[in-house]
């Protein structure tokens, strides 16, 4: 139970991360499309993620769930730390 708590604990910093981010670089007039596109895709990766979770739980076991799992984790934090320039614009000050 104790690593439920600590990736749940993660859930609610990596939220508003995301979304302090959208905030600061989305230009104010699509500010409502963006925002709606990262809660569509958080939704949508839930769904895929418990859809093939539960599939690899029962034909593979749940070490192979959870050992994709992380590796789908570390893949997706790469794909962030590599690709930072193309996703982050320079932030501008409020005026």
């Amino acid at each position: 139970y104790g690593l439920l708590f600590l990736a749940g604990v993660a859930i609610a910093p990596g939220f508003s991360c995301i979304y302090d981010l959208v905030g600061r670089t989305t230009p104010p007039e699509i500010s409502v499309e963006a925002f709606s596109w990262v809660a569509s895709a958080i939704q949508l990766g839930a769904a895929v993620g418990a859809a093939v979770g539960g599939v690899l739980v029962q034909d593979a076991g749940t070490r192979t769930a959870m050992l994709c799992a992380g590796l789908v984790g570390v893949g997706t934090a790469t794909v962030g730390v590599l690709g930072r320039r193309y996703f982050v614009r320079e932030h501008v000050p409020a005026v």
